[in-house]
Order: C-alpha cells, then structure tokens, then sequence
C-alpha cells in the first residue's frame, strides 16, 4: 500500500512541477523518414501525446499501449500523436511494427530527449498540447495502478479531445 501511495504522490508532484511549463520544439522524424516540427503537428485544437522511450520500463510502457489500444475513439479521431524516443530509425520501425502502433508516431534521437524537461525524468507520460506549446494535464501511467490509466483516456476524451467535434 505504501508503495502505490508514494507513486501517486511523485505523480502529483510531476503535474505541479510541469503543468503549463513549455514544451521545447524539436525536429520529429516518421517512418519514412519525413521530418517535421513538433509545433507543425498542433493546432488551437489539443491533441494528446504520449512519450515514451526505449529507455523507459518496458512493463510500464507495454501497460500504457494496452490502455491506448482500448480506446479507439481517440485514434480514430486522430487527435493522439505518440512520440517515442529510440536510438535510429531502426529500433523505431521495430518497436511500432512489434507493438501494432496505428497512432501517428514520430521519434526523436534517445539522447536528444534527454534535453527535454520531461525525458530526465525517465518516464512515459501523456498531457495534451496545442498551438501554445504548453503541457496540460499531465499524467504518469502506472501499471500498479491501470484503472488510472483508462480513467485519465475517458477523462481527456470527454473533456477536451472528443467535445468539439
């Protein structure tokens, strides 16, 4: 018990640390290899990310993949860009390819991502982000806890991903 209680409160802590700080642009790379700005992709509309990275617990990202595949509404939408920090294109493709991901999906270089805010602290996080390059909302998965992270999926698609289309 007191371990889940420590993960929610470092949980907590995070989205007061980094909720509404600026999220640094950076250059995203597809599978093609067709590179684009992450302030490209957004719009006044917020759209979910999601970050992960080769570098994050495998189990903690597998739980968050589950999560995502059981909402289809926010894939179909398209309003989910997935953003995945890898060391190459290679491990890229692997990884997409092995997990099935049909979210749009981008990577950056595993040691650029080290310069954002959010990649030292090493784990996989979703906020939502528009035009104002701001994270919003910001949640840690946790696999101890997964009824949170499909909570925090209906939460933002209500609220704010499914409410003005």
């Amino acid at each position: 018990y007191m371990q889940r209680e420590n993960i929610l409160l470092y949980n907590g802590l995070l989205q007061f640390v980094y909720n509404s700080s600026e999220v640094a642009d950076c250059v995203l790379s597809d599978a093609d290899g067709n590179q684009y700005m992450l302030s490209e992709l957004v719009d006044t509309k917020p759209k979910l990310i999601i970050r992960i990275s080769s570098l994050h617990c495998s189990s903690c990202v597998a739980h968050l993949l589950d999560e995502l595949k059981k909402k289809n509404d926010l894939i179909l939408e398209g309003r989910v860009l997935m953003i995945g920090a890898f060391e190459n294109k290679r491990v890229f493709q692997a990884f997409k390819k092995t997990n099935g991901i049909n979210v749009p999906f981008y990577y950056v270089n595993v040691y650029n991502e080290q310069e954002n805010a959010l990649g030292k602290e090493n784990l996989p996080c979703l906020y939502l982000l528009d035009e104002r390059m701001k994270i919003e909302n910001l949640f840690i998965p946790i696999k101890e806890l997964p009824d949170y992270t499909g909570k925090y999926f209906d939460i933002m698609t209500s609220r704010f991903l499914m409410a003005d289309i």
